[in-house]
């Protein structure tokens, strides 16, 4: 388990790295008042696994000794897209029509270790789609539970449910920092604290001058981008096309790796990859999420809709994921395969 541990320390760790991302989220809705979910995913490799979490399994939490681990058991059968591993997804969408999502952020300080059980933070994506169906019961989690302050990734979080209840949810000094309601103005998110997303198109708009970092410039322009786009919708058009369009206007050339867009009433994701730009659609009613041994998972470059693909996950699926990884990353090249075969089982 140390070295499974110590190896998705690696490869979180780069996906932590201001270079590895620079990932957009939003929500938006259309006239019927359906809500839609974009997220673009950018990173060095753009490989990677769709994959099935059926409800009634029994997981554990992967930690690090002196954080207090747990175990639970998933009221809610989820699909996650997934790159360093089973239960480790950057993000998806469950059977409530939750939707949990991810992007990195330099500012982020985690809880320091206390009474509550700790969890890595994508874990917390899984546990939360396990666990979740609503915004709310996301937010109270916090009382029982905390992403270890010894991080993986320094990540926030787009969350939303079925209901339409939103929020952005940052871990800031220590503290839990959400964002909704009225103190949701608009709903994106980058790789800069919310807070700073706004001011910064607050800026823009008043014509002020303030000095940014390039980075910044980056993200809160990609920020300001996405918000003005939602902002001209009048929820006529396609949804899921302007969503896509948004995605692409926001996008990072050959960095941005996939483009996802959740149909959060209807169950439904839709995306394309940097490798295949051909859309493909996957119904969350055409799966059965009882407890079984299948582990179902496709990946996510592969030419397939629905069902098609997918299959039972294997070490060998797991172990060919990593080996690409491992051959497009440079700080994985020198991993002894037998470390790899550990993670992959």
């Amino acid at each position: 388990m140390k070295t499974k541990l110590f190896i998705l320390l690696l490869v979180s760790g780069w996906i932590a790295s201001p270079g590895a991302q620079a990932c957009t989220t939003f929500l938006m809705k259309d006239a019927k008042n359906n809500l839609y979910y974009g997220r673009n995913f950018d990173f060095p490799v753009g490989e990677g696994l769709i994959q099935i979490n059926e409800r009634n399994m029994v997981k554990q939490a992967m930690v690090l000794p002196s954080d207090k681990p747990f175990s639970w058991v998933s009221l809610y059968g989820s699909i996650t897209f997934n790159q360093v591993g089973r239960e480790f997804p950057y993000g998806g969408m469950n059977e409530a029509g939750l939707v949990v999502e991810q992007m990195w952020l330099d500012g982020t300080r985690y809880p320091e270790e206390d009474e509550r059980f700790a969890l890595n933070e994508l874990q917390w994506v899984q546990y939360q789609l396990d666990r979740a169906a609503t915004l709310q019961q996301v937010i109270d989690s916090d009382t029982l539970l905390r992403i270890s302050d010894r991080p993986f990734a320094y990540l926030h979080f787009l969350v939303t449910d079925a209901q339409g209840n939103s929020a952005v949810i940052e871990f800031l000094d220590g503290t839990m920092v959400v964002h909704r309601g009225e103190e949701l103005p608009v709903a994106v998110l980058t790789n800069s604290t919310y807070e700073t997303s706004l001011r910064y198109r607050a800026d823009l708009k008043n014509g002020e001058v303030r000095h940014y970092e390039e980075m910044e410039h980056n993200s809160s322009g990609r920020f300001s981008k996405a918000a003005d786009r939602l902002d001209k919708y009048e929820g006529q058009a396609d949804p899921v096309a302007y969503a896509f369009a948004t995605l692409d206007s926001v996008a990072q050339g050959e960095h941005t790796r996939w483009s996802i867009v959740y149909d959060v009433n209807n169950r439904v994701i839709s995306y394309k990859t940097g490798a295949n730009p051909l859309i493909q659609t996957i119904a969350m009613d055409d799966f059965n999420f009882s407890c079984g041994d299948r582990h179902l998972s496709r990946s996510i470059v592969a030419t397939a809709s629905g069902v098609e693909g997918f299959l039972p996950l294997t070490p060998e699926i797991n172990m060919h994921s990593f080996t690409i990884m491992k051959e497009k990353l440079a700080f994985l090249k020198d991993l002894p395969e037998e470390e790899m075969k550990t993670i992959a089982s």
